[in-house]
């Protein structure tokens, strides 16, 4: 079965107004050629290359808060991979 893991950014991780335009999570994947899919808060795709990924969103739309992500994947054979989830915090607010 294949894999995925999200190695940036770490659980929790603040993203302000700024990181929001251009929000990226990376990780690592086992299956080079096959997308690896981010959904939850909002959705997004890469290709897994040399055993990594990385997918670019505009969070904008996100509200302040918490928000979570989802990584799934597929091999060849459609088998799926462990969805792996992570919760970040937006704080695009000024005080």
């Amino acid at each position: 079965f294949p894999t995925v893991a999200i190695t940036s950014p770490a659980a929790n991780s603040v993203v302000n107004a700024a990181g929001a335009s251009a929000f990226e999570v990376s990780g690592t994947c086992t299956d080079d050629g096959r997308v690896v899919y981010l959904t939850g808060a909002y959705t997004g795709n890469a290709t897994c290359a040399s055993g990594t990924f990385t997918i670019t969103a505009n969070i904008g739309a996100v509200g302040d808060g918490n928000f979570t992500v989802n990584l799934d994947s597929t091999d060849a054979a459609g088998n799926p991979s462990r969805r792996v989830s992570r919760t970040f915090v937006k704080d695009a607010t000024a005080p």
